[in-house]
């Protein structure tokens, strides 16, 4: 049986396959290699935007939890120091005025000990900032430093509910004040001292007991101001200082090690250029995208030495403001109360009413709060 000729295959016909068959297997193989590529770049993008949702979930629980303590403080503690000032006295009665002291008091802490719990937060993202890993345990910390926070502001308010009882002053008005214990003990004892049917052995007995009490009011309002300021301001200090050396020192090491991702860099795209010179006739017409290029543009070295020095300039402007509004409306109250623990009788109506003034004055801060951590973030993501 005789075959037709244009089914008959001669030696020509035999390289015209070959070269076809080269050239498919060339262009299958390129054509895997961008779509490889593409594919690898496109879960890369997925998994930095999934790093990016990941690390921004604890910094939204540290800022709904912030928000709550300024709230406390704006619809609690403004609220009972505005009535106060319009009416002068407590119409609340007995268990109003505990509840009442006891926010008050319970809102400062939780304010301080949640912009502390940022802080150390911040710490720990800026030491494990090159790790995915870090991020996913970011949340549970989180959760962690806000409990002991809670907790440790509850536990240190609870005494305001045993301190602050309603006290009537005058037997013959109807006066009311919410007042700590021992203002009600020393207007007692010293009332008491003034009058004129004591004995010396009475009027020393009387003076030990207005000494002693005297002594552990002094000690409970150096234990609040510790806590309420000096103990978070010292720490808000120290670890904001730690997160610029630990971005100093990144910054550092991935300055040194830019020349070496360079010749890295170089020897790729040499290699690339080598290994297509080969093949340089049928890349001259079928022209193909290399990746030597991207190799050269995206400089891995030089882009991390950016993102770091913007990282380290903005974590710096935003320290430097949160340091500067927390030290702006809280140390002219916790100065002035600390001088005021070493005043004397005259000088007790002038620090009276600086405290009450300053003391108000720190609301200031629950405003500032959202603007520092929501329009400077945006200004650094810009």
């Amino acid at each position: 049986m005789a075959f037709p000729t244009r089914l008959l295959f001669d030696e020509g016909h035999s390289m015209k396959a070959a070269a076809k068959y080269r050239r498919f297997v060339f262009v299958s193989e390129h054509e895997c290699e961008d779509w490889t590529e593409r594919m690898g770049r496109v879960q890369h993008v997925r998994r930095q935007k999934s790093s990016q949702h990941k690390a921004k979930s604890p910094i939204l629980l540290l800022r709904i939890n912030l928000n709550l303590a300024d709230l406390c403080t704006l619809f609690v503690y403004v609220p009972k120091q505005i009535i106060w000032m319009l009416t002068y006295q407590w119409y609340g009665g007995e268990l109003l005025c505990q509840v009442c002291s006891f926010f008050s008091t319970f809102s400062f802490y939780a304010n301080s000990f949640v912009i502390a719990c940022i802080a150390i937060d911040r710490v720990f993202g800026a030491y494990n900032m090159s790790s995915i890993n870090a991020h996913r345990r970011a949340y549970l910390r989180c959760r962690r430093l806000l409990v002991i926070g809670w907790l440790a502001a509850f536990a240190l308010s609870l005494p305001q509910a045993v301190i602050f009882r309603v006290f009537e002053p005058y037997d013959d008005k109807d006066f009311k004040q919410c007042t700590p214990l021992w203002t009600t003990f020393l207007y007692e004892k010293f009332k008491e001292l003034n009058s004129h049917n004591l004995s010396s052995i009475e009027k020393t007995r009387i003076e030990r007991e207005l000494m002693n009490m005297q002594r552990l009011e002094k000690m409970y309002n150096i234990n609040h101001l510790l806590f309420v300021f000096w103990i978070p301001c010292i720490i808000i200090v120290i670890s904001y200082l730690t997160v610029l050396l630990i971005l100093q020192g990144h910054l550092k090491e991935e300055y040194h090690g830019l020349p070496a991702m360079s010749a890295v860099s170089q020897i790729e795209e040499e290699s690339s250029k080598s290994s297509l010179k080969g093949k340089r006739g049928f890349l001259e017409s079928h022209p193909m995208k290399t990746t030597s290029k991207l190799r050269c543009t995206n400089n891995p070295g030089s882009m991390a030495v950016t993102t770091i020095h913007k990282a380290k300039q903005h974590a710096k402007r935003q320290a430097a403001w949160i340091i500067l509004a927390y030290l702006t409306f809280w140390s002219p109250y916790n100065v002035v109360a600390v001088l005021n623990m070493t005043r004397t009788l005259s000088e007790h109506q002038v620090f009276t009413v600086t405290l009450s003034f300053l003391n108000a004055a720190i609301c200031a801060n629950p405003i500032v709060n959202p603007l520092i951590y929501g329009i400077l973030t945006k200004t650094g993501k810009q």
